[in-house]
């Protein structure tokens, strides 16, 4: 009888930002599930008893924490509470972000600043203080620092110019990190397309712009949080690094997206979509 493996990170701590919901938590749930320990981080304290209720019983080594990574003394508490605990921190996976819609002058200046403090300058502020912890842990010699990127990042998106510029930005960063660390510190970045979570659902849209049509009409290309969960995870068990995606398909479809003539079509499309929500609201 086949004997199965067991992780290299076997109770082994990785902190996930955005941790109770969408792709953070199907992470969280993914590790927990094979034996590692997590500190799922989320600003919203009204998520945890919600994601409690969906654990599994092999899933029950995940703790909850109040966390708005934009908030230095919020990373601070974080830092205190890791620190005050014997862990053996394994890693830093950045699952935390949202998204505007609407064309860029008629977005609120308000959403778009939010937006680049949680999605860019949040997660490197973050990184910047918790990465530390994770380096100074003697107990494995492996490391990862991780981030959930997007097809977005590679291929231009009318509509939702400050998203793709957020998820470029942070690739860039994570690639001058790959240069800085040595071969021990991995750093995996996975880029989704369309996933089935609340992030389109809780989504800063600009005035008389509405993203339902849009929705309804990508529905089908979407994929679940898991399946980008199990695809990371499954990537870190076999210590892989650098830059991956979910399914073949996924693949193909983001490099077919950076064609200049689609996101003119997107255009028009997404033109035409407002046009008739509009006319119906008349």
């Amino acid at each position: 009888m086949k004997t199965m493996k067991i992780p290299w990170f076997d109770k082994q701590t990785f902190v996930v930002t955005g941790g109770s919901s969408g792709i953070g938590f199907a992470i969280s749930q993914k590790l927990a599930q094979e034996g590692a320990k997590v500190i799922a981080v989320s600003y919203n304290p009204t998520e945890f008893s919600i994601a409690q209720s969906k654990l599994d019983a092999d899933q029950q080594n995940i703790e909850f924490f109040k966390c708005d990574i934009t908030n230095s003394e919020d990373r601070e508490s974080l830092k205190q509470f890791i620190s005050s605990r014997e862990r053996s921190l394994a890693g830093i996976i950045n699952a935390a972000g949202i998204t505007t819609y609407g064309p860029f002058l008629k977005t609120p200046i308000s959403a778009l600043k939010k937006l680049y403090d949680i999605n860019f300058t949040g997660t490197i502020l973050f990184t910047r203080d918790i990465l530390p912890l994770v380096l100074n842990d003697q107990t494995t010699d492996l490391k990862y620092l991780g981030f959930i990127s997007s097809t977005s990042g590679i291929a231009a998106m009318p509509y939702f110019g400050g998203y793709p510029a957020t998820k470029a930005g942070v690739e860039m960063f994570l690639r001058c990190m790959e240069l800085e660390y040595p071969k021990n510190v991995k750093i995996l970045s996975i880029r989704p397309g369309p996933v089935r979570t609340n992030l389109y659902n809780n989504v800063t849209t600009a005035p008389d712009y509405n993203i339902k049509r849009l929705l309804d009409s990508r529905f089908q290309l979407k994929v679940l949080p898991e399946v980008v969960a199990s695809a990371f995870v499954r990537a870190i068990k076999k210590k892989k690094h650098g830059i991956i995606y979910p399914k073949f398909g996924t693949k193909i479809s983001a490099r077919f997206m950076k064609r200049k003539m689609i996101a003119k079509l997107m255009m028009k499309g997404m033109e035409y979509m407002n046009t008739m929500d509009k006319s119906r609201t008349v």
